[in-house]
């Protein structure tokens, strides 16, 4: 019974000691790459590294397996984790959910997204804060910003100036063309091509179409012609002294009053000419005057010549 009380006692000690049964595996929990190295080789472990993305500063151990206090044989293999920091990616030209896929193999997930404009496909990452490569940390914010179509902005209503300083701001360039309507004022925009909320690329042409009024375009015609001109009704000449009004009708027609004196021509003998007598009173007349698309007078009650 003694000897082998004995025997266990020397066994045990011998074990404790670590001249059988392996070698405990330190805590390298925490140290470096280096000193974690260094502390398994004194104890006689081989070592294996893989690395982690951590928060931790690089190159801390993370985990040790088999785990520290562990006996294990002289020479067996001590695998370490080791941390490596999070870099941001490449993401430049992906789209957001690709960014976002790709972040997320970082462990990056917190995502902030910016909107641009862009000619680039919708949702085409167009840039990325901190920009790839930087190190962060897990918990950083990182910001995409990401490609939104251009549109046609809604400049109905709005005059050529404003619509014109509207689109250019988009970076559109602007051709006018003017349209008949009196349903608005004057030089006000109608509609565009494309129209207002079109995707349409930036640098292209937007073409305003802008409301021209036939009803002013004729009244000033007819302001411009009546004016000294010379009217005939049945047998009787006027030449017009000075225009009272002028009134669009409809149709390409104008109404006209004006106030007028008769004259008549008269052919004198022996080939002397002619001789003009000019009554000195004032008559109130009106006419109307029909337009055609180039704003020459096709009939006039009472018919009229002007130069």
């Amino acid at each position: 019974m003694v000897l082998a009380l004995a025997a266990a006692g020397t066994a045990w000690g011998t074990y404790n000691a670590e001249i059988w049964g392996g070698k405990t595996i330190p805590d390298v929990v925490g140290l470096s790459q280096e000193e974690a190295t260094a502390a398994l080789g004194e104890r006689g472990f081989a070592v294996e590294a893989a690395d982690e993305k951590s928060d931790m500063a690089p190159g801390t151990v993370l985990a040790a397996s088999p785990d520290q206090g562990t006996r294990a044989a002289e020479g067996s293999t001590v695998s370490l984790t080791v941390a490596v920091p999070h870099v941001v990616p490449e993401v430049l030209g992906l789209t957001q959910q690709e960014a976002a896929d790709a972040l997320a193999a970082e462990g990056l997930g917190t995502i902030s997204v910016v909107e641009q404009k862009s000619n680039d496909a919708e949702g085409t990452v167009l840039s990325v804060a901190p920009e790839a490569g930087t190190e962060v940390l897990s918990t950083d914010e990182i910001t995409l910003t990401v490609a939104v179509p251009y549109t046609v902005p809604d400049v109905t209503g709005l005059g050529k100036s404003d619509a014109t300083d509207a689109l250019e701001a988009e970076g559109y360039t602007v051709d006018t063309h003017w349209t008949y309507s009196e349903d608005v004022e004057e030089g006000t925009v109608l509609y565009t091509e494309p129209e207002a909320g079109t995707e349409y690329d930036t640098g292209q042409e937007v073409v305003v179409y802008l409301a021209k009024s036939r009803a002013n375009e004729l009244v000033a015609r007819a302001s411009e012609i009546l004016p000294g001109a010379r009217l005939k009704s049945g047998d009787d000449r006027y030449i017009i002294d000075e225009v009272k009004s002028v009134e669009y009708a409809g149709d390409d027609v104008v109404k006209y009053t004006c106030t007028a004196h008769k004259y008549e021509d008269v052919t004198l003998p022996f080939g002397l000419g002619t001789q003009r007598y000019e009554d000195t009173k004032q008559e109130t007349l009106e006419g109307t005057l029909t337009f055609d698309s180039d704003n020459e007078v096709t009939t006039a009650d009472p018919s009229i010549s002007y130069s």
